[in-house]
């Protein structure tokens, strides 16, 4: 199975909770290599349906929504309306990219990942 998702980890993650939402909806307890490629065909098709956002028009977007440039999402000052600007494009860029932490931080202010900006992809 990991040969099929081989250029992304949060790929491969998903295919394998789609496998394991399939069972708990079908009610099945043991999974079978039939249940596992009806989930990850099914996957694949929602793959190629994927529109390819790229982060700064999320950026844009998010700043947009909550009246915050995108100079301050880019910005280190920590005023509650930024950071939740931040968190949400970040958070956004996430799960409708297919990039990298730290290039997704390198598009916003910080230069390496650690325990206070990655706090938005533990959830």
């Amino acid at each position: 199975m990991a040969g099929q998702f081989d250029s992304n980890v949060r790929e491969l993650e998903g295919a394998l909770n789609d496998i394991s939402l399939m069972a708990k909806v079908k009610k099945i307890n043991d999974i079978t290599v039939d249940i596992a490629a009806e989930a990850i065909r099914a996957r694949k098709q929602d793959v190629s349906k994927m529109i390819v956002i790229p982060i700064d028009k999320i950026q844009t977007e998010v700043g947009n929504f909550y009246g915050v440039s995108v100079k301050e999402m880019k910005g280190t000052r920590r005023v509650q309306n930024i950071v939740l600007a931040r968190q949400v494009a970040m958070y956004l860029a996430r799960e409708m990219t297919d990039n990298s932490l730290p290039k997704i931080g390198k598009e916003f202010w910080w230069k390496r990942p650690h325990n206070g900006h990655s706090r938005s992809w533990k959830n």
